[in-house]
C-alpha cells in the first residue's frame, strides 16, 4: 500500500493503518488507565526484491512494526497482507497455527547474535531447527542444507559441530543469517542486524546482505537508527517517529532533499569522518515525548523549531511532496 493508499503492481508486502497498543495497568487490580500507542496508523508498502529502510529515535516503533509484521506481536488494528502465490493472504487475523506458511516466508534478522542464539545448542541444530519444525525429518537432509546455508554466508560448513559461544560477534551474525535463510524465504526483516558489531565487521555483513539479495532475489525491511548504514543498502527510506510514518522517500531524495524537520534532524546528526569538516546542525528541542501520553495535534511539534498553532491542534497525514516522496508536515502546507 503506498502512502496515498494504492497498490503497486510489484507489491509484496502491504501494510495499512496498522496500530499496536500496548495496555498500561495500575493498581492492585492492574486495571488498564491507559494504552502505549507503539504504532499508531503506519502505512507502508514493499516491492519484491527491494530494501525498505526503517529508520527513526530509539522508542518510535521501529522494532515493534518489525515484530507485528512478522507476526511475533498481534496487531490492535489494521491490515497486513503478504502476496503468496497469485494472490495476497491477509495475515492480521490468522491463528498462531495458520501462520506457519507466512513464517516460512518471512524470516528475522536480530541485532545481538549472542542472545539470539541458543547457547547450549550446537550451530547445525540451530540452523536446522526451522526445517525439523516445518516436516524435514531426514537428518541428513537437514545437514546438507545447514552446510550449504553457512558456506552461502561465508563460514566453514563444519562449524555446525561447534557451540554458538566459540565465535565472533560477526560470525554469529552470518550464523544467524544463515538460519534466516535455511526456509528459503522471500523477505528478511533485519532489526538493527548490524548495530552491534564492529565498524569493519557492519561493512562485511551489510556487503552480504547485498550479495544474499541478488542471489536469492531476497526483499529487506531495514530497521536501524543510523541512516548512514540504510543509505548503503536502501532503496527507499520511511521515518517513523512516535509509531507513525513522517516521510518516505527514495533513498536519494531523502538525503538531497528531505523535507521533514525530524528528517533533517537525523540527518545533521551523521558523523562526518574528517575532523575539518564543518557541519551545522539541524536544531530540536527536548526529548522524545512519553508514548503513553502523546502530544496533540501533530507529535513533533513541542520539538520542532517550526511548529505553529495548526500543529499543536492538527494532526498531518502523507501527502506528496514530488515522485514517490511523501510527508507528514503542516510546515510544508503552509509554506505552499
Amino acid at each position: 500500500m503506498t502512502a496515498q493508499g494504492q497498490t503497486r503492481a510489484d507489491s509484496l508486502l502491504l501494510v495499512d493503518d496498522l496500530k499496536k497498543y500496548f495496555p498500561v495497568k495500575k493498581g492492585l487490580f492492574k486495571r488498564v488507565v491507559g494504552h502505549v500507542k507503539a504504532l499508531d496508523g503506519v502505512t507502508m508498502d514493499m516491492a519484491a526484491g527491494e530494501t525498505m529502510g526503517l529508520v527513526g529515535e530509539s522508542g518510535c516503533g521501529k522494532t515493534t512494526f518489525g515484530r507485528t509484521v512478522s507476526r511475533l506481536l498481534h496487531p490492535t488494528g489494521g491490515r497486513i497482507r503478504f502476496r503468496m502465490g497469485d494472490g495476497y493472504q491477509d495475515v492480521t487475523t490468522l491463528k498462531e497455527r495458520d501462520l506457519k506458511a507466512y513464517r516460512r516466508q518471512v524470516q528475522l534478522v536480530f541485532q545481538d547474535p549472542h542472545s539470539s542464539l541458543n547457547p547450549r545448542m550446537l550451530v547445525g541444530d540451530i540452523i536446522g531447527e526451522p526445517l525439523l519444525v516445518n516436516g524435514v525429518k531426514g537428518r541428513r537432509q537437514r545437514e546438507d542444507a545447514v552446510v550449504r546455508r553457512l558456506e552461502t554466508v561465508g563460514l566453514n560448513g563444519d562449524y555446525r559441530r561447534r557451540y554458538p559461544h566459540e565465535f565472533s560477534g560477526g560470525q554469529r551474525q552470518r550464523i544467524s543469517i544463515a538460519r534466516a535463510l535455511i526456509l528459503n524465504p522471500s523477505m528478511i526483516i533485519c532489526d538493527e542486524a548490524v548495530s552491534a558489531l564492529d565498524v569493519s565487521v557492519q561493512a562485511q555483513i551489510l556487503n552480504l546482505f547485498l550479495d544474499l539479495q541478488e542471489e536469492f532475489a531476497l526483499t529487506y525491511l531495514f530497521i536501524t537508527h543510523d541512516l548512514s548504514v540504510v543509505q548503503h543498502v536502501s532503496d527507499r527510506i520511511t521515518v517513523m517517529y512516535l509509531g507513525k510514518v513522517v516521510e518516505q522517500a527514495p533513498t536519494e531524495t531523502i538525503f538531497r532533499e528531505a523535507i521533514h524537520p525530524y528528517t533533517q534532524f537525523l540527518l545533521s546528526a551523521i558523523p562526518i569522518p574528517d575532523p575539518d569538516a564543518k557541519k551545522e546542525a539541524a536544531q530540536m528541542d527536548g526529548a522524545v515525548p512519553d508514548p503513553a501520553n502523546p502530544p496533540s495535534g501533530c507529535a513533533f511539534h513541542p520539538r520542532c523549531l517550526f511548529a505553529s498553532e495548526r500543529c499543536v491542534t492538527e494532526q498531518p497525514y502523507l501527502v506528496e511532496a514530488g515522485s514517490d516522496h511523501y510527508v507528514a508536515c503542516h510546515f510544508l502546507l503552509d509554506a505552499e
